[in-house]
């Protein structure tokens, strides 16, 4: 009986996952091109120290930014994708969502499910947060 519900509970947060992955993808898209579109349009300003508001938060040349990995697997098939640039002050709930999306959906292909899942947990482990000024200067953005 415990194991049956264990397996619905499962299978549920499986389906949870993929559904959630397929609409994040498409949310995470738009958001990356409307904050791309806004650095693009504000490169001047932010560079020379003015700051820029977007989206309710304040950017600066000295923001903090981070991008994370997801992982999603169906039998043979495995997709990893980045999140949207988030600014490193917001970025625990994009971070939380990549880690229950990969936990719960990533490992569930062969054979690459399960190694995918692996080095998405590493990547999001190993995220690295940049400032705006070196993203524009490395040519990153």
């Amino acid at each position: 009986m415990l194991i049956d519900f264990f397996v619905t509970v499962t299978y549920y947060l499986v389906i949870i996952s993929w559904i959630l992955f397929f609409i994040m993808q498409n949310v995470w898209k738009k958001q990356n091109d409307d904050f791309l579109n806004f650095l693009n349009n504000n490169r001047e300003e932010i560079m020379n120290g003015v700051s820029c508001e977007f989206m309710g938060f304040t950017y600066t040349k000295e923001t903090r930014v981070i991008r994370f990995t997801c992982c999603i697997s169906v039998v043979i098939l495995t997709l990893c994708r980045s999140s949207a640039i988030v600014p490193s002050d917001r970025s625990g709930a994009t971070k939380l969502l990549c880690i229950l999306m990969t936990l719960f959906g990533g490992w569930w292909g062969i054979p690459w499910g399960s190694i995918r899942t692996v080095q998405t947990f590493s990547q999001i482990a190993k995220a690295t947060e940049i400032t705006l000024y070196d993203a524009y200067t490395r040519g990153v953005i």
